[in-house]
């Protein structure tokens, strides 16, 4: 239930009495009585503390100022419109929020995907270097060949193998989640139409700054 000190727009008036939206106004006279009774200041129990004490007599006003609004049909007809676009917004907030918290999951795992395979790939590249260093043990007496120069994996060749690498995780991810690929074919979608929108106000900007013969 809201507190006490929060304002009456910030109230689900239906919450405080206990009724759901769709109650009738009978229902709502009934609920306001039983809360009332509940909340009365004489109710109290002579051990609450004074902070208690306040805190149940705002709960009581409260109760009064609910009923004011929901047991007037035209009073709740507003607030219904007010209580609607107040929960929509909530609604989205919460909706945006949980994609936030799916798109960094998903960008966690594909960090996490791309530095494993990125380290097992200079783990390969440094045993083939070594490789290529050790210089071959032949039979007693005889003169060690020379050795080959060392090879090292060159910042463009890395540069390609990581962006494989992406490209498979990103193909694997996109195999077992058909979600991220309705996802990528919207934003791929929206970035042509916005370049093809900036492509036509181009157009038609440069044509207004054409002299005319």
């Amino acid at each position: 239930m809201p507190g006490p000190a929060q304002s009456s727009k910030a109230r689900n008036f239906y919450q405080i009495l206990g009724v759901n939206r769709t109650a009738s106004a009978e229902d709502v006279k009934r609920a306001y009585k039983r809360r009332a009774l509940e909340t009365h200041p004489d109710k109290l129990e002579p051990i609450l503390t004074d902070k208690q004490k306040e805190e149940a007599e705002q709960l009581f006003h409260s109760v009064q100022e609910a009923f004011e609004v929901l047991g007037d049909p035209i009073k709740r007809h507003m607030y219904d419109k007010q209580l609607t676009k107040r929960l929509e917004a909530a609604a989205m907030m919460e909706e945006a929020a949980r994609r936030d918290k799916e798109r960094a999951e998903w960008a966690r795992q594909i960090k996490e995907e791309s530095d494993r395979r990125i380290a097992a790939l200079r783990v390969s590249a440094s045993n083939k270097a070594n490789k290529r260093t050790e210089i071959p043990q032949q039979s007693a007496g005889a003169v060690a060949e020379e050795v080959p120069p060392s090879t090292e994996v060159s910042a463009e060749d890395k540069k390609k193998r990581e962006a494989e690498m992406v490209a498979e995780i990103l193909k694997g991810l996109y195999a077992t989640s058909p979600e991220l690929v309705a996802r990528r074919e919207a934003a791929l979608k929206f970035k042509a139409n916005r370049e093809k929108r900036n492509g036509q106000s181009s157009q038609r900007l440069e044509s207004s700054q054409t002299p005319v013969a």
